[in-house]
């Protein structure tokens, strides 16, 4: 308890979890005789990193608040934070807490503590235990951590080679400070895309299209480029935009493949440098590949035939300052059910492109889940391969064609690329439709081999 009303803890134990079948128990050092409160909501580190526009330096920050419905009444003293670093605390002794399991694998009905050093790299005097996952770790009665794992895993008799891994607090105190402040409320990660929410209205609303859907802040996502076809006769920014795509190094931009078939590199530039078509420059291509070009090169095997995704390389690297785009480091598995965020220059209802960088978030749905959708709007199977994912939203958040080649966002890294709707049923809203995406991790060998600096292609 971080306050009355707010719990500290970390991330994994509210994994696959929902608010309204799990509870806080408080009051005792004994399980059975706590008392139950109910929790409001809860909220991961990454889920308020995405609502402040914070950076994500890595994706595994396991550290979540939940706030009670009510606070808790009676004597005690919530728990304080003490503002250090690791460093400084090498060599100092630490309390861990937990009601964790046995090494009979038998929960603890009484709340256990022991002592431990704090090391930078040397083995550890006692081991935390599942049940005492995100506990405190304290020094001189103030917390420095919250119990996270133990290293290296695995089911063989414990050594002492074996070392605990805790979340350090510090980095993590404007997180909890700013969550537990009593003016913070939270109401899912939703809440991150629903700043500019309207009633639904689907002929008015533009691309990405879907009530909660908003335009980028100045400097969201700078990785974002665009392809533009050079048309000398008719240079407009709109009207000669062709696709989205990621600046995944200083040369190399990821997008779909459909966004340069039947196209020339001397007839397209890449464009890059504003949420603002109008205002971005211009940078010529040297070359692109295609997923497809690159298996026929590699002599591999092409199980389909339908590989939405390419890399193009500009004649120069980009100088201004920026921030490249970065591949989710983690399959699209462990991303189903959870929001993504998309992002992309799409064509409106009034069939025009918008000039400035849109947002909207939609769920990834289970491959089965999305080919039921697929057939009960159209009566058409269709198969949705481990090359590929969906996303859905409701109320909707639908791609368009200005939006294809762009990414999709999980935590601020690019899990895939915005290929199509489906079905394909034009100038029709269906709350079935799907947004049809290429899997980041399915081409993942393919993007690392053609964006090396040393990789040609002629």
């Amino acid at each position: 308890m971080v306050s009355r009303i707010h719990v500290l803890t970390a991330a994994h134990c509210l994994k696959n979890r929902q608010v309204n079948n799990t509870a806080v128990l408080y009051g005792t050092n004994t399980l059975i005789y706590g008392v139950t409160y109910n929790i409001r909501w809860w909220i991961y580190f990454n889920e308020w990193a995405l609502y402040r526009n914070k950076p994500l330096p890595f994706i595994e920050n396991d550290i979540a608040i939940l706030k009670l419905t009510h606070q808790i009444v009676g004597h005690f003293q919530p728990a304080l934070l003490l503002q250090t670093t690791e460093v400084e605390m090498i060599g100092y002794p630490v309390f861990l807490a937990g009601w964790g399991t046995s090494d009979r694998r038998v929960l603890s009905l009484n709340l256990l503590t022991d002592v431990a050093v704090v090391v930078s790299n040397a083995q550890c005097e006692a081991h935390i235990l599942r049940g005492d996952f995100g506990g405190p770790v304290l020094h001189c009665g103030r917390l420095v951590g919250i119990n996270k794992q133990v290293l290296p895993k695995g089911t063989s008799v414990e050594t002492i080679q074996k070392i605990n891994v805790h979340m350090n607090t510090s980095y993590y105190s404007e997180f909890i400070t700013d969550v537990t402040n009593d003016d913070f409320v939270w109401h899912g990660i939703r809440q991150i895309f629903t700043s500019c929410r309207t009633q639904c209205n689907f002929p008015t609303v533009n691309a990405l299209i879907g009530s909660e859907v908003r335009s980028a802040q100045s400097g969201d996502f700078s990785f974002l480029a665009a392809f533009r076809h050079v048309n000398l006769l008719d240079p407009h920014p709109t009207r000669n935009h062709i696709c989205t795509g990621s600046l995944i190094t200083r040369s190399h931009v990821l997008s779909a493949a459909q966004c340069i078939e039947n196209r020339s590199p001397n007839e397209t530039v890449v464009i890059h440098g504003s949420n603002l078509l109008d205002y971005c420059a211009e940078y010529n291509i040297e070359w692109w590949i295609t997923y497809t070009e690159w298996a026929l090169y590699r002599n591999m095997f092409l199980d389909i035939v339908d590989h939405d995704v390419s890399v193009t390389k500009l004649t120069h690297p980009i100088e201004e300052q920026f921030q490249v785009g970065r591949l989710a480091p983690i399959s699209i598995t462990d991303a189903v059910d959870k929001f993504v965020r998309m992002a992309g220059w799409g064509i409106s209802n009034q069939r025009q492109i918008s000039r400035a960088i849109l947002l909207g978030s939609a769920r990834v749905l289970f491959n089965d889940d999305c080919e039921r959708r697929i057939f009960d709007a159209s009566g058409r199977a269709v198969m949705i391969g481990e090359s590929h994912f969906c996303t859905h939203n409701s109320p909707f958040t639908l791609l368009k064609r200005g939006d294809f080649g762009g990414p999709v966002l999980y935590y601020n890294r690019i899990i895939g690329i915005n290929k199509e709707v489906l079905p394909d049923l034009v100038n029709r809203y269906n709350p079935e439709k799907v947004n049809v995406h290429s899997n980041i991790h399915y081409y993942r060998e393919f993007i690392l081999y053609v964006s090396n600096e040393n990789f040609a292609w002629l």
